[in-house]
This record gives structure tokens, sequence and C-alpha cells, in this order.
């Protein structure tokens, strides 16, 4: 992969991160979004959010994780801490009631008896809401 490719490459995973902290941010008024880390400079440059992140919430039980993608840590984040909480504020549409999980195959994994599959989650917006 050529410098270019990798900087495209940054660019689309901002871009999409971008997206994804909207539809955080408009699910739950106490949602926060949190800096995990450096910035690069293709970060500094574009302004888009490439770097790691994590999602915090005053009223969450559960610790959650950080990631470059931040899919998988909405998805994890929610999961853990929003689908039965009773303080949600919600801010306005799209937020994640307006989109559909969509399971990708990583990959086989060995275990100690078996070969079994692991899957990431990603969060497509359903436009037609």
């Amino acid at each position: 992969m050529t410098t270019d490719d990798s900087i495209q490459k940054a660019i689309r995973i901002g871009e999409r991160n971008k997206e994804i902290i909207e539809l955080a941010h408009n699910w739950c008024a106490h949602l926060e979004v949190r800096q995990a880390g450096g910035i690069g400079l293709v970060e500094i440059q574009t302004g888009l959010p490439i770097g790691m992140r994590s999602f915090k919430c005053p009223h969450a039980n559960a610790a959650g994780m950080a990631a470059m993608m931040l899919e998988v840590v909405a998805l994890d984040f929610y999961d853990r801490n929003c689908v039965d909480c009773k303080q949600r504020q919600p801010v306005r549409l799209p937020n994640f009631t307006t989109c559909r999980v969509v399971p990708i195959l990583l990959g086989p994994v060995s275990s100690h008896s078996s070969t079994r599959w692991i899957a990431s989650l990603t969060i497509t917006t359903n436009k037609s809401f």
C-alpha cells in the first residue's frame, strides 16, 4: 500500500467515524466521545476524527473500549450501557434507531478444540426513515 493509499484509507475512516459520532450524539445528549491517544498528521490536516476514540456517559455502568474504527466501539457501548437506560435524553434523527447492524466475518480463529469465526459489526444508516 502506498502512502497515498494509506492517507485515503485514513480519510475514509475519519469520514465514517464522523457519521458514527453524529449518530451517537443524536442518540443521547449524555453521550460524549473522548480521544484516546495521539493525533496523526492526516487528522490534523483534515479535522476528521481518525485517531482512537471511546464513548463516555455519566450514567454508564459498564466499561467501554477505544478503537480507531468507531462502529464496533459504538455498538459495544450501546449494548453494554444504552439498551435499558432510563436516563436517555434523545436529541434527533438520524441516530442509532435509524440504523441496522450488519455482521462482517473477519476470519477463522483457532481455539483449543475447534475453529470458530470472529465477527465484527458495522452500523449502516437506513436513509429511508
